[in-house]
């Protein structure tokens, strides 16, 4: 991968060193350096949970539900790379539901409609429409708020200038989201994408921040990256789990 994809030093960043990234998320913060040490090398690639409490601390975010990490690469100074956890409790769930739960919903529609397809370039406005009556309850689950304000910490704090942003599931699909909010370049590993979405996020994205700034693995098989409709870059791979198994082509292992 390049096109400003690639983990600075590392030239030939592949699909697979996103998908662990992405995977070492749902470890504890120990555990996750032990992973990256054997990885990429010792102390090549750096876990920094103490700079996510500060900020978390800071910004009041202390018990939040969204779970990220933040990693730095060894004499890359300007590099920052957030990796946002997918979905694991029932709470992830609501948020997967109030975020995208209306846009699936019209996806569905449109598909079993006569030329639904006409109804592709409006349908954005419609998703908006109908997301501005749960508004509240959508702002309790909007963890990407959470991860923007964390990468404009990054920026003004740390001086980072050079950020990406990846996640599984749910985590890619924030990902995503703040990716285009924050102009840095986001990786989603069967993430739902924000296409049709994007007018209910605050503050909303373009489809030109969409089509700059993101990338979508979307596996065969798997529902998940199927939700909302694609931006124009993403990459569709094979699964090779057994035909039935839909959950292990969603899995990031």
């Amino acid at each position: 991968m390049g096109k400003g994809l690639e983990i600075p030093g590392y030239k030939e960043t592949a699909l697979v060193d996103y998908a662990f990234i992405g995977s070492i998320t749902y470890a504890g913060d120990n555990a996750a350096q032990l992973f990256l040490d054997g990885y990429f090398g010792e102390n090549k690639v750096i876990n920094n949970p103490h700079i996510v409490q500060e900020f978390k601390e800071k910004s009041e975010n202390v018990g939040s539900p969204a779970i990220y990490k933040y990693l730095t690469v060894e004499d890359r100074a300007n590099f920052g790379l957030v990796s946002v956890r997918g979905t694991v409790n029932a709470w992830d769930m609501l948020a997967d539901a109030q975020l995208w739960g209306t846009a699936a919903l019209f996806q569905v529609l449109r598909a079993f409609l006569p030329v639904g397809d006409v109804f592709t370039p409006i349908l954005h406005q419609i998703i908006q429409f109908v997301t501005t009556l749960e508004t509240q309850n959508i702002g309790k689950v909007s963890y990407y708020k959470e991860i923007s304000a964390f990468i404009k910490y990054l920026e003004d704090t740390e001086g980072k200038t050079d950020i990406r942003v990846t996640g599984h599931s749910l985590g890619g699909g924030l990902a995503l989201i703040s990716g285009a909010q924050t102009k840095h370049p986001a990786i989603g590993l069967s993430a739902p994408n924000a296409m049709l979405s994007r007018r209910t996020f605050s503050p909303p994205v373009t489809v030109g921040e969409l089509n700059n700034f993101t990338f979508n693995i979307v596996p065969n098989r798997d529902l998940v990256p199927r939700i909302d409709d694609v931006a124009d870059l993403f990459q569709r791979i094979e699964c090779r789990t057994d035909a039935n198994n839909f959950l292990g082509c969603h899995a990031v292992s």
